[in-house]
């Protein structure tokens, strides 16, 4: 049976080894009361989160020092009942041993009276475990959550998320697959459910796996919320403005939606993990990037005039931003992204941004160059992005516009 490895990151994208070993070490600094003692780790539907669960369960139950309590899925549970069933089991565990609580789909917590359940139980159950300080807690949820608001919880908490494999990760499991990694990874873009799909049926295209992907994470969407969940994914950011143009134009819709209707279409993607709120850039983006371009490519394969149109609209939308220099840092990448996704070749990709970006740079006088070359180069945030980037305009047009911008930010300019 093909065992496709869970990948665990932490913060800024960095591997953390194996996940047995980190476990391990994080019951070794209890009963210290700063020690993190809640992990909440995330990832999109079927990228590992219950598989991590179960890979725990079995592997520590096997360490007699530790008590694993139980693996439960709140989604399955009344969060009331299990709480007091879970301490009445400690009360019949009573010993010195490190225990550790596996909890899968706390986000389900959330969905219902403005997530009343959710901060309940962390109030009554996390916050109480915590103090105890011989309990490790290990959460999953779709997206990244943040909404603990205990600072006893906030103070013991590590995120980690689950994430698609790289090239070289897929090479562990390529023999088993009968194709080599690179093929894999292009066809499913390292994303564990799209690779079982392949291993369940080689024959499946790049284009078929990534239908089946769109009806997968987009399943329990409502009519109105699934297409607007189709024009979300053709950007890896977004905010409402670039997304009422986009309709105003392909949909010849003067009022482009009410913007009570855009929120709640975002709220609907949001219940389900799909997409959040980032604070740092400002603007909504998908929880997992690996879904978005599985997704993006499924659009773009069931209407693929509409897909070219959607992306030109939004490179003018983010070229015009771009004249605004304080936000240069978020419009550049996308201004980019969008302009070599508008055309249908990489060499027209390539001569478009480069044209664009040297008739520009002399006019942003004044630009957080520094700010501007980070959210570049790490594709504000996230460097499967950036992958995504340099596949689109290549490696070499890649690097250009860094020294482009780097010769800016010098005062040199070409």
């Amino acid at each position: 049976m093909l065992e496709i490895p869970v990948v665990l990151e932490y913060k800024n994208h960095e591997e953390r080894g194996d996940i047995i070993a980190r476990v391990q070490d994080a019951l070794g600094h209890l009963p210290s009361s700063i020690a993190l003692a809640l992990w909440a780790v995330w990832g999109s539907r079927g990228i590992g989160k219950t598989t991590l669960l179960q890979i725990l369960q079995t592997r520590l139950r096997a360490d007699t020092s530790v008590n694993v309590l139980g693996l439960w899925d709140l989604d399955q549970v009344d969060a009331y009942r299990f709480g007091k069933h879970l301490f009445d089991l400690l009360t019949q565990n009573a010993d010195s041993r490190k225990k550790v609580v596996l909890l899968d789909n706390i986000d389900a917590l959330l969905r219902d009276n403005e997530g009343a359940a959710f901060f309940d139980f962390e109030h009554d159950v996390i916050r109480v475990l915590l103090e105890r300080n011989d309990t490790l807690i290990i959460t999953t949820s779709r997206s990244q959550l943040r909404q603990w608001r205990e600072p006893e919880v906030t103070a013991r908490l590590a995120a980690y998320q689950l994430r698609a494999l790289s090239v070289d990760q897929i090479h562990q499991v390529a023999n088993e697959i009968n194709f080599s990694a690179e093929q894999i990874y292009a066809t499913t873009l390292g994303h564990p459910q799209a690779i079982r799909w392949l291993r369940d049926n080689p024959d499946l295209s790049a284009s078929e796996i990534a239908q089946k992907a769109q009806t997968y994470f987009f399943a329990g969407l409502s009519e109105a919320a699934n297409e607007f969940a189709q024009l979300c994914s053709s950007t890896f950011i977004f905010d409402i403005a670039v997304l009422r143009k986009i309709l105003a134009q392909t949909q010849n819709d003067n009022g482009a939606g009410s913007y009570a209707a855009f929120l709640e279409h975002i709220r609907e993607l949001m219940r389900v993990g799909l997409v959040f709120w980032d604070v740092e850039s400002g603007f909504y983006r998908f929880a997992d990037n690996a879904v978005r371009q599985l997704c993006a490519r499924a659009f773009q394969h069931q209407d693929p005039a509409r897909f070219l149109a959607i992306h030109s609209i939004a490179a003018t939308h983010y070229q015009t931003e771009a004249q605004r220099v304080t936000f240069l840092h978020s419009s550049f990448p996308s201004a980019i992204y969008h302009l070599a996704s508008a055309v249908s070749s990489t060499a027209e990709a390539r001569t478009r941004c480069l044209q664009w970006v040297r008739e520009n740079i002399s006019n942003w006088i004044g630009a957080d160059w520094d700010k501007v070359l980070e959210w570049w180069e790490t594709g504000v945030g996230d460097p499967t992005i950036v992958q995504e980037i340099q596949q689109l305009i290549g490696m070499e047009t890649f690097t250009q516009v860094s020294q482009l911008l780097k010769d800016a930010r010098e005062g040199v300019l070409r």
